[in-house]
C-alpha cells in the first residue's frame, strides 16, 4: 500500500505540476497576446494618424516627392513617403501615393493612400456674381449696383484684360445676349482666354436668366459685358466644386473661425500680404472692416460698413445669401454655391468684378512658394 500510494501522489504531482505549468504559459501567452494586440492597435493609430499628417503637409505646403520620419509620434514611430506616381495631362493633376511604415514595440503596420493632387487654382469667375444654385432671389434696390466691367480696387475703371494660367481660363467675356420672351434670344456663355469685362450676373439656371432679365428689364443696376441688364447663364461650375474649394481654401486659411463676432473695425491683409478668412457658419460683421483676399462663408451680413477686395465665396447645405446694410462693397468676384441663393444689397452698396484683385490672390495665395495643393479622392488600404 504505501509504495501504491507513493506512486499515487508522484502522479498527482507530476499532473498538477504540469497543469500548473501549462496555465503558467497560457498566462503567459495571454499577456504576450493582449500586448502585441495592443501594440499593434496603437501602431494602426499611428500609421493612420502620419497619414493625416503627410497629407496635410502636401495640401498646405505642398510636400511632394520626400520621405518624413518621426521618431516619436503617438506612442510610436513611423517613416512615410510621398510620391508622385502618375500626371493626368487633361485634368492637370497629379496621383500621389503617400505609403506609412509604423512601428510600436516590436508590431509593424504598413498604411498607404493614393488621391489626385493639383495646385489650389482660383475658381472659374464667371462674372462680377457668380451664381451656381438651383434658385436664385436677386434684390438691388436703392443706388446699389453690381458691375462687372473690369474695376482696380480703387475704384477706377480698368481695361488690362487678364490672361489665364496654367489649367485654363479662371474668368472671361465674351457672351452674346439679344432677345427672349420680350424678344430676347439667350445663348450659353462661355469664359474664352483673355477678357476686360465680365457679365454682371451670371446663374446656372436658365429660368433664374429669364426671370431675372424680365425683372431687371431697363435698369441699369445690373452692368456690365453684352447687353443691359448684363445677365448671363452659365453651369459649367456646379455646386459641389464651389464647396470644394471653399474646403481648399479652408486648409490654408489664416483665420479659421465660428463667427465674425470679433471682426470690428480693423483691416485684414493688404494689397501685398492678402489673407485667407474661413468662417464655419454665417457671418455678421458690424464693423467698419477692410480686407484684402479670400473671404469663405455661409451665409454673409454686412451691418457696418466693408469693404472686401478679393473673392467672397459663400456655400452652404441649403441656402447661401448675401445682404447688406448699404454702405458696403465687394471688389472682385462674388461666387455662390448652395441649392438656393438669396441676395439682397440696398443703400450704395456695390460689388464690382476686379481682375487687379484676383491678380493678387493668384500672385500672393494661391501661388505662393508653399505651393498649397486641392486633394480630392482618396483611397485607403493596409
Amino acid at each position: 500500500m504505501g509504495r501504491s500510494t507513493l506512486i499515487i501522489v508522484l502522479g498527482f504531482v507530476i499532473i498538477f505540476g504540469y497543469i500548473s505549468i501549462r496555465m503558467n504559459r497560457t498566462a503567459q501567452l495571454a499577456e504576450e497576446n493582449s500586448i502585441d494586440f495592443t501594440e499593434t492597435v496603437i501602431a494602426r493609430q499611428v500609421a493612420n494618424s502620419a497619414i493625416e499628417y503627410l497629407i496635410s503637409l502636401h495640401s498646405v505646403s505642398g510636400y511632394i516627392d520626400t520621405t518624413i520620419s518621426r521618431d516619436s509620434w503617438l506612442g510610436g514611430s513611423f517613416s512615410g513617403t510621398i510620391t508622385t506616381v502618375a500626371y493626368d495631362t487633361i485634368a492637370g493633376e497629379d496621383s500621389v501615393l503617400i505609403t506609412v511604415t509604423a512601428e510600436v514595440g516590436e508590431q509593424t503596420i504598413t498604411t498607404s493612400v493614393t488621391f489626385w493632387s493639383r495646385d489650389l487654382l482660383l475658381p472659374v469667375i464667371p462674372a462680377a456674381v457668380g451664381i451656381c444654385t438651383n434658385s436664385t432671389d436677386l434684390t438691388i434696390t436703392g443706388h446699389s449696383h453690381i458691375y462687372g466691367s473690369d474695376t482696380d480696387m480703387d475704384g477706377t475703371t480698368s481695361r488690362r484684360g487678364w490672361h489665364r494660367g496654367p489649367g485654363g481660363p479662371r474668368w472671361g467675356g465674351g457672351w452674346h445676349g439679344g432677345r427672349r420672351h420680350h424678344g430676347w434670344h439667350h445663348h450659353m456663355y462661355e469664359p474664352p482666354d483673355l477678357s476686360e469685362d465680365l457679365p454682371g450676373v451670371s446663374v446656372s439656371e436658365e429660368a433664374d436668366s429669364i426671370d431675372l432679365m424680365d425683372q431687371y428689364e431697363g435698369s441699369t443696376k445690373i452692368q456690365g459685358e453684352g447687353t443691359s441688364p448684363s445677365i448671363a447663364l452659365y453651369n459649367e461650375s456646379t455646386q459641389e466644386e464651389i464647396q470644394a474649394v471653399a474646403d481648399a481654401y479652408e486648409a490654408i486659411a489664416d483665420y479659421n473661425l465660428t463667427s465674425c463676432d470679433g471682426l470690428g473695425s480693423v483691416t485684414l491683409g493688404s494689397p501685398s500680404s492678402p489673407v485667407v478668412v474661413h468662417v464655419s457658419g454665417e457671418c455678421t460683421i458690424t464693423g467698419n472692416l477692410t480686407g484684402y483676399g479670400v473671404l469663405v462663408a455661409e451665409g454673409i451680413t454686412f451691418r457696418g460698413r466693408v469693404k472686401w477686395n478679393g473673392i467672397v465665396i459663400i456655400t452652404g447645405d441649403a441656402d447661401a445669401d448675401l445682404s447688406s446694410n448699404g454702405n458696403s462693397s465687394i471688389c472682385g468676384a462674388l461666387l455662390l454655391g448652395a441649392p438656393t441663393a438669396t441676395v439682397s444689397i440696398k443703400g450704395n452698396d456695390a460689388l464690382y468684378f476686379s481682375s487687379e484683385a484676383i491678380q493678387m490672390i493668384e500672385t500672393h495665395i494661391t501661388s505662393t512658394e508653399n505651393n498649397p495643393k486641392w486633394v480630392n479622392s482618396l483611397t485607403w488600404w493596409d
